[in-house]
């Protein structure tokens, strides 16, 4: 039996549980599909996997992959202040703060002050 390859079906899941679905032939034009999308989500959160039809005309599909880009739509500063408030509300109600997440603040306050988005 062979399988022939018809491309990524892709799921773009925004922050509001809706999904964009759509089958692309490369992965690569991700970023160009994700600037035509209206959404103010910092990031746009991607599951993709690749699709096949067999001969007998059913279809097959291999693992499911997730990956994050970030919203080229929403300025970088804002993009930037966005998630910086995301994780500190994670530090204000978490009872355990990890080092990783002090990190990111303090990596995302560097890059606002050091390319004057401030």
């Amino acid at each position: 039996m062979e399988a022939k390859f018809l491309g990524y079906e892709v799921e773009i899941v925004y922050d509001d549980y809706n999904r964009y679905e759509i089958l692309i032939q490369d992965l690569d034009e991700l970023e160009t599909i994700c600037k035509r999308l209206e959404n103010r989500d910092t990031t746009f959160e991607i599951e993709h996997k690749k699709k096949y039809q067999l001969d007998d005309g059913s279809f097959v599909c291999g693992d499911t992959k997730h990956i994050s880009l970030d919203n080229s739509n929403i300025p970088k500063r804002e993009l930037l202040l966005q998630k910086f408030n995301n994780i500190a509300q994670i530090i204000y109600h978490s009872n355990d703060v990890k080092d990783k997440d002090i990190q990111e603040c303090y990596d995302i306050l560097s890059e606002l002050v050091d390319t004057n988005h401030l």
